[in-house]
């Protein structure tokens, strides 16, 4: 197969390669830097909360975090309260699904379908913070219920620029509290989920 030609973008990077080096190592930098923040706040936040004794983050490894999530060691991996498309990328691109709060039940157990119910039922005693609880479509999704985050991404990414972003990082910690009124539901459906099975 013959090469193709670099079209006039490729060759404005290609005579700026110097600059264009530079710059990418400064991205990958903020999106470290990012990642080490998003790592920090579920680490905080468990340590606060005595009864969550676990946090993650998605992509787990090798890759810029956009999701952080909190959970324990007894429930299944990936279950937890999570704060989803965070990270720089999905931040400030419009394209990209908008920040939001949700809780997940890990796909791999027996349990995941009556705790994906039991968690739903108990949305609607549980208030949201803006337009309220939502469930995916598809019944075998991970997401039980979830909210769009009510911050635009433009006062997020104001949150993270100012100071030292400390107001975006005590944002964050809220949703994950309005989330942390789940963990009673979670213990209560995996316990009936495996009496059941």
């Amino acid at each position: 197969m013959a090469a193709t030609p670099f079209d006039e973008a490729e060759r404005y990077l290609l005579e700026r390669w110097q600059d264009v080096g530079g710059l990418q190592m400064c991205i990958e930098e903020m999106e470290r830097n990012q990642t080490r923040r998003l790592e920090e706040i579920a680490s905080r936040f468990t340590k606060s909360k005595p009864e969550l004794d676990r946090w993650e983050r998605y992509p787990s490894r090798g890759a810029p975090a956009y999701d952080i999530g909190v959970g324990k060691e007894q429930w299944s991996k990936w279950t937890g309260l999570w704060v989803e498309n965070i990270g720089i990328q999905r931040l400030w691109n419009e394209q990209e699904e908008g920040p939001c709060a949700s809780v997940w039940i890990g796909s791999e157990t027996h349990e995941a379908a009556a705790c994906r119910n039991e968690i739903r039922k108990a949305a609607g005693s549980i208030s949201p913070v803006g337009k309220g609880w939502q469930s995916p479509d598809a019944a075998s999704d991970v997401t039980a219920v979830w909210y769009p985050l009510p911050e635009s991404r433009e006062d997020l990414i104001k949150m993270l620029l100012e100071g030292n972003g400390e107001r975006f990082n005590d944002c964050i910690s809220n949703h994950l509290l309005v989330l942390a009124k789940f963990v009673p539901v979670l213990d209560t459906a995996f316990k009936n989920a495996k009496k059941t099975r």
